[in-house]
């Protein structure tokens, strides 16, 4: 960004108090470029986790060993989440990049045959694919590791017990007595086995 306001002649730095920017506002070309510097890595990348999966699953063929087809699964795993987050880039972003580069004075739609409400309807739906973006990812990082996934089971388990605890009633006192005593009962017994080795 700094290159393109430095070079563009009368323009951007090269103008007075820097206040000429109509390549950046209006400017098709810019917009252009912009709209490549996205899609084009992002097209790239895509290519690139093809051919990885590819290759990855031409070589489970091959795998003898259980060690290596563990390695393998892992990788698979690992690429498989990095493809996710580049997929919610695509989405979070694609959407306003596209607008970016259709609407403006020089582009196909200019700005005047779009009425404020649908401009502001679009503004919050691309700041909401934005935000699902941030949420989304922080989740695929999170359910990538192994403790993160146990707690999750854990509170769905409890969370299920108790809705069915609610519908039922509740345990009662002598239900959460009995369980209480059977995991001391359980604990001792354990206990005193080992002390006696």
């Amino acid at each position: 960004m700094f290159v393109v306001f430095a070079c563009v002649p009368n323009q951007g730095f090269q103008s007075p108090g820097c206040i000429n920017n109509t390549f950046f506002l209006s400017g098709l070309t810019f917009r252009l470029v912009w709209t490549c510097l996205f899609f084009g890595p992002t097209l790239l990348i895509c290519m690139v986790y093809c051919h990885i999966f590819h290759l990855l699953k031409n070589r489970a063929l091959t795998l003898v060993s259980a060690e290596q087809r563990c390695q393998l699964s892992r990788n698979i795993k690992t690429v498989r989440t990095t493809a996710l987050i580049v997929g919610t880039f695509v989405v979070g972003w694609g959407p306003a990049v596209v607008k970016f580069v259709l609407i403006c004075e020089e582009c196909l739609v200019p700005p005047s045959l779009i009425s404020n409400t649908t401009n502001y309807a679009m503004g919050v739906a691309f700041n909401i694919m934005f935000c699902l973006k941030v949420f989304t990812d922080t989740f695929i990082y999170a359910v990538q590791l192994r403790d993160v996934r146990k707690a999750l089971q854990v509170m769905w388990y409890k969370m299920m017990r108790r809705d069915d605890e609610d519908r039922r009633g509740g345990w009662g006192r002598e239900g959460r007595g009995r369980s209480v005593s059977r995991f001391s009962h359980t604990a001792s017994t354990r206990i005193s086995l080992h002390s006696s080795r």
